[in-house]
């Protein structure tokens, strides 16, 4: 059993609900239910009584979190200890995240932080959403940078920036053809844009021509 399924039992039981534990550790109240659930599975025990959104200690439980509670404060005491007298953090940051980002968001970010944290370290792996959040949930990374969460259930996502797209086209382009003066002029027109299930292309149709979405849908397959 590791650290972190008993540090989230503990939580739990001291808040008295899913939900506020889930606030204090910072994650989604359905990865918390999991791994309770996957902590009764291990142990082999039924730790709550659940009625509604109040939970109750079975026996077991009261065992348990009787066993767990001193254990969990000596280690969280002897972790104070080693970092008092310490004026910096240390460690490895992994973060997951789009080869767009690394370029043109990320390192300005590591350069703020690392003036204030010089000997933190940080691990950039180069991926789209769906491998970032494989590798989260397998603990190979800490932190995600990602267009879409595909998988609110299980992972908390905070916003940490926010663009506006818009279109735009070359002046050799229309020397050629006319310009668009419309959304729906623009469904004729050949399209620079991310991958389909990432398309800027169809959420900016969906601001400005909602009605012309399941249009602009079937154009994003054909982008290359």
């Amino acid at each position: 059993m590791d650290f972190n399924k008993a540090r989230t039992f503990i939580e739990v039981v001291d808040s008295g609900s899913i939900t506020l534990a889930a606030n204090r550790l910072l994650r989604s109240q359905q990865a918390i239910s999991l791994q309770l659930q996957q902590l009764e599975y291990e142990l082999e025990l039924s730790l709550f009584h659940r009625q509604g959104p109040k939970i109750t200690l079975t026996a077991d439980g009261d065992n348990l979190y009787k066993l767990f509670k001193p254990q969990l404060m000596a280690m969280e005491n002897a972790l104070l200890e080693l970092k008092s007298g310490k004026r910096q953090a240390r460690g490895l940051i992994r973060i997951g995240l789009w080869m767009e980002q690394a370029v043109n968001y990320l390192p300005e970010m590591i350069r703020i932080f690392k003036h204030e944290y010089a000997q933190v370290e940080f691990a950039l792996t180069i991926a789209e959403d769906a491998e970032i959040e494989r590798l989260l949930e397998t603990n190979q990374l800490d932190f995600g940078l990602q267009l879409f969460c595909q998988d609110r259930k299980l992972f908390k996502s905070q916003a940490v920036y926010r663009q506006a797209m818009i279109p735009v086209v070359s002046r050799s382009y229309l020397k050629n053809a006319p310009a668009a003066n419309c959304v729906a002029d623009t469904f004729d027109m050949p399209l620079l844009d991310y991958a389909a299930q990432y398309s800027a292309y169809n959420q900016w149709v969906k601001k400005n021509a909602r009605e012309l979405l399941p249009k602009a849908q079937k154009k994003v397959p054909a982008i290359t």
